[in-house]
């Protein structure tokens, strides 16, 4: 199914900060400014399609069209869904022995890498039989013995208590005087040198205008008069 996701917007905007800062560093070395512009159909080509380009990257070569991926698949268990990519030789042979599927590796079709990867697929089809006769549980206790990637398919609500998530604080939650308890979003990136502070909320529309107009040495009156005639909330 289509991921329910602005992923296109989103990384549009990852590579805006990326051009802006290698153009800072430009400037800095040369003392020129530019121009930077990000396309967004660039930005989610660029971002998305490598690892689908594979063998289209060789245009004069007469490497054949590799299939499409079927690497990233969830499976379906008795009760719920699992998501494993078991793709290096010690992963494999795993998964065929917590599946109880070990006349796999003598296939052809898998039994080396470049194969396995060829026929990925194929092979998720064999592994799915198994896997949906055994419980999540049952599955990712087996990984864990096995050092297979696989793990369970969580909800958004599951996430939010997932050990990890609860561990590096993914979701923190501050309580405010106007809406009580908020749940927010961490930033990705750890400053041990100048730590974020996320202990507070999202700004409402206008609600710092006063204060950030001050800071700039605009007079209070004046802000009144500027929000007086709808120019600024």
């Amino acid at each position: 199914m289509p991921i329910a996701n602005s992923v296109a917007d989103k990384i549009t905007s990852f590579s805006a900060v990326n051009a802006v800062l290698a153009a800072l560093w430009s400037r800095d070395r040369t003392g020129k400014g530019q121009k930077v512009v990000v396309n967004m159909i660039d930005a989610w080509a660029s971002f998305i399609l490598h690892d689908e380009m594979r063998n289209h990257f060789f245009m004069d070569s007469d490497a054949p069209a590799p299939p499409r991926s079927g690497a990233h698949r969830a499976f379906k268990a008795k009760d719920g869904y699992v998501t494993a990519l078991a793709i290096q030789d010690t992963q494999f042979e795993g998964i065929t022995k917590i599946l109880n599927r070990t006349d796999l590796l003598a296939d052809k079709r898998f039994a080396v890498l470049r194969e396995r990867m060829w026929n990925m697929s194929a092979l998720n089809d064999e592994l799915g039989r198994t896997i949906e006769t055994m419980t999540v549980d049952e599955l990712t206790a087996a990984a864990r013995e096995h050092d297979v990637p696989l793990a369970k398919v969580q909800t958004l609500e599951e996430f939010f208590d997932y050990p990890q998530a609860l561990h590096n604080k993914i979701f923190p939650v501050t309580t405010d005087s106007e809406y009580g308890r908020m749940r927010g979003l961490t930033y990705p990136a750890v400053f041990h040198g100048s730590p974020l502070d996320l202990s507070a909320r999202a700004p409402t529309l206008g609600e710092h205008t006063g204060q950030i107009l001050g800071e700039a040495g605009v007079a209070a009156g004046d802000i009144d008069r500027l929000r007086e005639s709808g120019t600024v909330r």
